[in-house]
């Protein structure tokens, strides 16, 4: 028996002075990628994600193993490895993921092409060779086409114009707009202990709604980036969805409808703005409305009918729609981006009784509403060149842990 005390003794110790040798290993490699960054992107790139993966695991990892309390974090991670472990695959992407990766956003003839890239490595089995190829040394490969088309899009690419795109990777993620190969916005993030802050450019200012007073909600105003990737089923809608600018809405949770008449249904409580690029009436996007909610919308002159419940439905000016359930009166306040209140009414639904104890046991609900009440504030400090969205975590919430036990969750549960 001493001996075995012994033995669990020194395993724990030589666990610990690993994970001290890997911290210290990812704190050197972040460390060095400290730098101005550069990376070829195609003339087509709409946008572009930068991940500083050294900086970001060195965070993570350090946190996991030194100031994790939560037997949550364990267990999904435990879930993780699992699905891991099951995949008995070990085709690789030829990627050096202890250097920095990049997401690219190409539109490429009329479609939205989403590429991982980073450094290029040798392996015995690449996993879907053919949705990739070799550029000066980096790796690049396709993520949402098929194989069949994958040849012709790859020439494509490859054919087309590329421009050097270089930026400082001070920050762990980033997220970039391009056009022509130059950034027209950029979106910083930063997780600290406490809090988590976006730091970005103004862009074009859109109708916003004014949060209500008297109510508990959830208020996001945000112009929209073009070059969004629409599914075919939703392709004959495609010149409305492309002139929609921005959108401004209050949410203030939902209910459930237990109709003795109809079938039951949520009943989504709103007020939303939805602004256009071109003059643009109600009647105009009710054949897109109709497709997303099904059968059970009707359209009545000013009055929107989703089986049971009325929402109001008129306009604010040429181009700018309203949708809610508060009677609404022309405004004229503007904003380009603004997101304030309380994150908690997003999975808030009332009269569920004991089938709201069954949507807690769908992981991504649940992750999703953990993540959320684990918010104490959200404000928007509006400056004259940049502006920066706060996220505040309440007292003793890791935010660093708690974003990546939702991403883990996700990716446990759509196997990414």
């Amino acid at each position: 028996m001493n001996w075995l005390k012994f033995i669990q003794r020194l395993l724990a110790i030589a666990a610990i002075f690993l994970i001290w040798i890997v911290v210290y290993r990812l704190t050197m490699n972040a460390e060095k990628i400290r730098r101005l960054e550069s990376v070829e992107i195609p003339k087509e790139t709409l946008g572009l994600v930068q991940v500083n993966t050294p900086q970001l695991s060195k965070a993570l990892l350090f946190e996991f193993a030194f100031n994790n309390r939560d037997p949550r974090v364990l267990k999904i991670v435990s879930e993780y490895w699992q699905n891991l472990a099951q995949d008995s695959s070990s085709d690789q992407l030829p990627i050096d993921f202890q250097q920095g990766i990049t997401l690219l956003k190409v539109k490429q003839q009329q479609e939205i092409v989403w590429i991982i890239s980073g450094k290029y490595i040798k392996v015995d089995r690449p996993l879907e060779p053919g949705l990739g190829f070799v550029k000066n040394n980096r790796y690049y490969w396709i993520l949402n086409s098929s194989l069949e088309h994958c040849s012709e899009l790859k020439d494509q690419l490859l054919k087309s114009r590329w421009y050097t795109f270089s930026s400082d990777q001070s920050n762990p993620i980033q997220y970039h707009l391009i056009d022509q190969g130059k950034a027209t916005n950029s979106y910083q993030f930063k997780i600290n202990a406490e809090q988590m802050t976006v730091q970005f450019n103004p862009s074009v200012k859109v109708l916003s709604v004014t949060p209500r007073k008297d109510q508990k909600q959830f208020h996001v105003t945000s112009s929209l980036n073009k070059g969004s990737f629409i599914p075919k089923k939703y392709q004959e809608y495609k010149k409305i969805i492309e002139s929609l600018s921005g959108f401004s809405v209050n949410y203030y949770g939902a209910k459930y409808i237990d109709d003795d008449s109809g079938p039951s249904y949520i009943e989504p409580q709103f007020d939303l703005f939805l602004t256009f690029s071109n003059p643009t009436r109600p009647s105009d996007i009710f054949p897109l409305l109709s497709e997303l909610m099904g059968d059970g919308l009707q359209f009545t002159e000013s009055r929107l009918y989703l089986h049971g419940s009325k929402y109001y439905f008129s306009s604010m000016n040429d181009s700018t729609v309203y949708i809610g359930k508060n009677k609404m009166h022309p405004q004229n306040n503007t904003s380009t981006f603004t997101m304030i209140g309380n994150p908690e009414v997003i999975t808030e639904i009332s009269n569920l009784g004991w089938k709201g104890g069954v949507l807690e046991l769908i992981p991504e609900y649940r992750a999703l509403k953990e993540f959320s009440h684990s918010i104490k504030s959200i404000s928007t400090r509006i400056g004259q060149k940049e502006h920066t969205l706060t996220i505040q975590f309440k007292p003793g919430v890791n935010a660093q842990l708690e974003s990546f036990l939702m991403v883990l969750t996700l990716v446990n549960a759509y196997q990414f």
